[in-house]
């Protein structure tokens, strides 16, 4: 086990032990009391999801951060989803209740934390959906005398002076046998974009609908192997026709 390694797993042993903390009632209590927040909710809140993030961190780091396809929205989604929840839920189920006796004393949020939840559950939804609109178009591709250029997410510019071949596979993605990403986009499973790896394939670069077949292959000699497909059989042809043409 490495220097990294150990890190990781110290981190998880004390994000494990906040969460068993929090769940059972203990924690920074006289700055809660003195606060905005009704301490027992909050414990629970907190506890509850930092146990969710903690079996998130064991599970990636079980697969050395090389999740299988099904699980690689755990990474980040499994991290900011549960702490984006623990913060709106702290300043909405999780405020004090001034008027009761067992709260008295404690102040009210300011108006201007009350917007707070709702200016986080604003953000999250816009980045999610854009997120989800740019990975899920499909590749767009750019062709000149010099080069090839893949636009958008994890775009990639290819020299045709330096590819050596191009080849039209008559198989989807998923038949050629989907590799583990290790930077890119791939959260429906549906579109795979940026760095992916197998013993098989080695390491290359994807651009393709999953199921859309055939796909395009680019080997050169300074750059991964591209896998290029797009949603209609036919354009991807048409492509691979305009690519050809390029290089003769």
């Amino acid at each position: 086990m490495n220097g990294a390694s150990i890190i990781l797993w110290g981190l998880i042993t004390l994000s494990g032990l906040s969460s068993i903390t929090l769940l059972m009632g203990k924690g920074a209590a006289g700055f809660i009391r003195n606060r905005f927040f009704n301490e027992k909710k909050l414990y629970r809140v907190v506890g509850g999801g930092l146990s969710i993030v903690t079996v998130v961190l064991i599970i990636s780091a079980w697969f050395d951060f090389e999740l299988p396809v099904v699980i690689e929205w755990l990474i980040p989604w499994g991290i900011l989803v549960p702490v984006a929840i623990i913060i709106i839920l702290a300043f909405t189920i999780c405020r004090a209740d001034c008027s009761s006796n067992a709260n008295e004393g404690i102040r009210k949020i300011p108006n201007r934390l009350r917007i707070m939840p709702h200016i986080i559950l604003a953000i999250t939804l816009v980045v999610v959906s854009l997120m989800f609109y740019f990975g899920e178009q499909e590749p767009r591709v750019s062709i000149n005398e010099d080069s090839i250029r893949i636009h958008g997410s994890f775009g990639v510019s290819i020299d045709v002076s330096e590819i050596t071949s191009v080849t039209l596979i008559e198989k989807s993605m998923e038949g050629i046998g989907i590799p583990v990403r290790k930077n890119g986009y791939c959260v429906t499973g549906m579109s795979l974009k940026g760095k992916f790896q197998s013993e098989r394939l080695g390491r290359v670069l994807l651009f393709v609908k999953a199921k859309s077949s055939p796909t395009i292959l680019i080997t050169s000699e300074n750059l991964r192997d591209v896998y290029l497909s797009l949603d209609s059989s036919g354009d991807t042809r048409r492509l691979y026709d305009e690519i050809l043409a390029t290089l003769r």
